[in-house]
């Protein structure tokens, strides 16, 4: 069978892309983003302090990929907002000589950091498709 388009109503129905089987059922299509471009991480790489980092990795809709890893001293913890992290509240650590890649999930959420005890750094790369 052909592929359709099906209007859906969602505000002014935005179209969706599915292919119909034999059955009649539809199966959507639903097309992942590739990076197109290398991202900017303007705090990467980051010098690790205890007072931690606000937004070291600022939030990006554009960004479709982000891998980070621990240079540090000590334990780095994450938290996915704007919130600086302590040992309590995280949402994910990186052990020094980690690396993270960041699921695809979280990639365009704001990712705030702090560490365990100061020095190192935490390097990082990111892919963008606009």
């Amino acid at each position: 069978m052909a592929d359709v388009d099906i209007n859906i109503t969602a505000g002014a129905g935005t179209p969706i892309r599915a292919f119909q089987k034999v059955s009649g059922d539809y199966d959507q299509y639903v097309r992942e983003a590739r990076g197109t471009a290398k991202g900017s991480l303007a705090n990467i790489p980051w010098t690790v302090t205890t007072a931690g980092l606000s937004n070291t990795v600022a939030a990006d809709v554009t960004r479709v990929g982000l891998v980070l890893v621990s240079a540090a001293n000590g334990i780095v913890w994450a938290r996915f907002d704007a919130t600086i992290p302590t040992a309590t509240t995280y949402d994910w650590l990186l052990n020094p000589g980690d690396r993270w890649e960041i699921p695809l999930q979280f990639t365009q959420l704001a990712i705030s950091l702090a560490g365990q005890s100061a020095g190192g750094l935490i390097l990082g790369a990111a892919a963008t498709c606009a």
